[in-house]
């Protein structure tokens, strides 16, 4: 009985461990697919091109990084159990659905901790763009930093504009929600009640 259960932990954290080494090597794949393709947007000579992207898949690594670092600090985050096999679809869907609108409320500490994480993260992601354009100024011209760190909201398909591509990222031009004058409601633009 023994061997089994050593072997059952045994198992559980090889394949733990294999998951996370795969999901680490997918990022690490996706972002040297990105510093690719932001190469060749930049239209980088060969030797720029080589430099450029060995030094902007670490940029993007080490936001990574610090996105998975505050993103695991998260007060609200909780284990959601898996529903057992034999539960049928419908049922898990239902389930699903009832987990969401009844999500716990923070307390107030928890509320501040986020925001303060919030504003770290902001920060931290801050001091490592400020690093790199220092490092990527060298070599690359205003134009091709530009490109790298300054990525507007391109319009949807149908020519509307995407949330937050209005100045403190309204969704119409009008102030106050999309009504002229305001929001519409009784106390004016922020509709006091």
């Amino acid at each position: 009985m023994k061997r089994f259960l050593t072997l059952l932990v045994c198992t559980t954290l090889v394949l733990g461990a294999a998951a996370q080494a795969d999901g680490q090597n997918r990022r690490k794949e996706n972002n040297a697919r990105r510093a690719e393709q932001m190469a060749r947007e930049l239209m980088l000579s060969d030797s720029d091109a080589e430099w450029f992207k060995k030094n902007y898949t670490e940029y993007l690594d080490t936001l990574s990084g610090i996105a998975r670092r505050y993103a695991l600090a998260r007060p609200d985050r909780e284990k959601r159990e898996k529903p057992a096999d034999g539960e049928k679809k419908a049922a898990g869907e239902k389930k699903k659905r009832a987990e969401r609108g009844a999500e716990r409320q923070l307390t107030d500490a928890e509320a501040t901790q986020l925001v303060e994480n919030s504003f770290n993260r902001a920060e931290d992601e801050l001091v490592i763009k400020r690093q790199y354009h220092k490092l990527f100024s060298r070599r690359l011209t205003p134009q091709q930093l530009l490109k790298i760190f300054f990525r507007p909201t391109a319009p949807a398909q149908n020519g509307t504009p995407q949330r937050g591509a209005f100045p403190g990222g309204q969704r119409s031009g009008f102030p106050g929600g999309g009504f002229p004058g305001g929001g519409g409601f009784p106390g004016g633009q922020r509709g006091g009640f």
